[in-house]
């Protein structure tokens, strides 16, 4: 693993580097918080092992600063400390650190808190991973959330990340989806649309017009409108009372 150590001491930082090294880390050295912090900034570390009391910036306040602002993978924070009280144990805790080394550092201790480091590291990308892959249904393309609901693709991306959506049809399901349906709906009406969809035209059918023709019933309310269209605008039509608007390349 990639590993920061803090440590200001001397004799300490050149124990635990010749450990860290020997166990076949790599591993960056610095001598204070601050030093550590920019560190952290500029490069990517799986395992911080800080001293507690260190210049310019401690090691519980460089952890809360890793904390902050951590937006892809885990830290793991491991912290060297003399003190014993539980206090301060907790109060390090719920600023994020995760393990604790007792000073003066046992070296084999050092190596089973690397070995549980790694463990969770490991088990955090899996996590990480798994919640990259949304489970969709393959009939009806419903994402199901973290509350195990089901929800359409334009209301889970919206909820997760803000984003909304505009619909359009493309070009292949206006050939095998919309443009069928459509001259279904027109033949339905008595309008039969010669080369529907291929033949460039505007033509336009009234209600009064389809009456004069002697059609009954739900035929003589339909008010058909076809406008002439360009590669990639919308149309917009109304036939047995249902309103179509698609967008599409195909021009008729």
């Amino acid at each position: 693993m990639r590993i920061l150590l803090a440590e200001d001491d001397m004799a300490s930082q050149q124990l635990l580097l010749g450990k860290l090294q020997e166990l076949g880390h790599d591993v960056v050295v610095t001598e204070d918080g601050e030093e550590a912090w920019r560190l952290h900034q500029e490069e990517k570390f799986s395992v911080v092992v800080s001293d507690w009391l260190m210049p310019r910036l401690d090691g519980v306040e460089l952890c809360k600063r890793i904390r902050s602002v951590q937006d892809e993978g885990y830290v793991y924070f491991i912290l060297e400390t003399a003190r014993s009280g539980e206090e301060d144990y907790v109060m390090a805790m719920d600023e994020g650190v995760d393990d604790f080394l007792p000073k003066p550092v046992d070296l084999h201790e050092l190596a089973i808190r690397l070995r549980v480091a790694e463990r969770i590291i490991r088990y955090k990308r899996h996590i990480q991973e798994l919640k990259s892959l949304l489970p969709i249904c393959m009939y009806c393309k419903k994402i199901r959330d973290d509350q195990e609901y089901w929800q359409q693709v334009e209301t889970y991306f919206h909820e997760v990340t803000g984003t909304d959506f505009s619909h359009g049809v493309c070009p292949d399901c206006y050939d095998t989806i919309l443009g069928p349906e459509v001259e279904s709906d027109l033949k339905a009406t008595g309008y039969v649309a010669k080369n529907f969809g291929k033949e460039t035209r505007s033509a336009t059918a009234t209600a009064d017009g389809i009456k004069a023709e002697g059609l009954s019933g739900e035929s003589q309310a339909a008010s058909v409108s076809m406008k002439r269209t360009s590669p990639g605008s919308h149309s917009t039509r109304t036939v047995m009372g249902r309103q179509h608007t698609a967008q599409s390349s195909t021009v008729w």
